[in-house]
């Protein structure tokens, strides 16, 4: 028996008009949130100017991206559950409408949260002095193409067979690396690093602590997610910075931080930490 997951319900936790909106005073755009703030600037700071992998990418995917895309060059998404990459398809679909001009009518997406897209893409236009919300949005489409189709992969993140010989500035894991045990913590990593341009990252947005229970209740995962991933391993940072060790990353190349939970920010009602690991080849 399938569960309920819904896509954009989870666009919707993370991304909401209570923290995400237009200033009605001055029309501008503004982000109310410390712990996305931090998220942000954490990818403007690490990304290295190039190509992006995001595996696990969610369909949150585009709101991720958003604030780097000026750094890089082209972006890939990868994802198990072909839900989540309808709903990438969706956003896809309503900034192309913008390129067109056309009017924009979705079933699966509403007006709401396309205002809380534009909104990314305004405020980020704001902190860099230049350009428009509707140009930075139809720069992320013209970079999120391969072989003149929008660049997402529905498949697993442990099969590195599906990006064939390409390799990449960034890879992004973005509260997405599921494994069921330390050995294929291991193996994947040790993909991920073939998979890396010289000088290129591994940049690691996780929880601190997380569950099985996390995976079935407020963090409900798609069907193929849980089959794939039926005993998420809750490994530790000391447990991350062992295996990279293996894999032959060097502990100058890997550094590590942890964000603590934040009285006013997305995850105060949660209790989690999260940290954020950048891992350089």
């Amino acid at each position: 028996m399938e569960n309920n997951y819904n896509p954009i319900i989870s666009v919707r936790r993370d991304f909401d008009l209570e923290n995400i909106f237009y200033n009605l005073a001055t029309n501008e755009a503004v982000i109310k949130d410390p712990d996305l703030k931090k998220i942000y600037s954490y990818l403007r700071t690490e990304v290295v100017p190039g190509s992006l992998l995001s595996l696990g990418a969610g369909p949150t995917h585009l709101h991720y991206v958003i604030p780097v895309i000026d750094l890089i060059t082209c972006v890939t998404a990868l994802d198990l559950s072909k839900k989540n990459i309808e709903v990438i398809k969706e956003f896809f679909r309503y900034i192309g409408s913008l390129k067109k001009s056309e009017e924009f009518k979705s079933d699966i997406i509403k007006n709401t949260d396309i205002q809380i897209l534009q909104c990314l893409a305004d405020f980020y236009c704001k902190i860099k002095k230049r350009g428009s919300g509707k140009g930075l949005l139809l720069k992320l489409l013209e970079k999120s193409q391969y072989h003149d189709k929008a660049d997402l992969i529905i498949g697993d993140m442990h099969d590195f067979s599906l990006m064939g010989e390409r390799k990449f500035n960034n890879i992004l894991l973005g509260f997405s690396l599921y494994v069921n045990s330390e050995d294929q913590l291991l193996k994947f990593f040790q993909h991920a690093k073939g998979h890396l341009n010289p000088g290129g990252k591994i940049l690691l947005i996780d929880f601190d602590k997380f569950s099985n229970d996390d995976i079935n209740g407020e963090f409900l995962e798609d069907d193929d997610v849980i089959r794939k991933c039926p005993d998420s391993l809750d490994f530790s940072l000391e447990m991350l910075l062992n295996v990279l060790g293996q894999v032959g990353f060097k502990e100058k190349n890997i550094s590590t931080k942890t964000i603590p939970v934040l009285t006013d920010g997305l995850e105060k009602e949660r209790g989690y930490e999260y940290f954020f690991a950048t891992i350089k080849n």
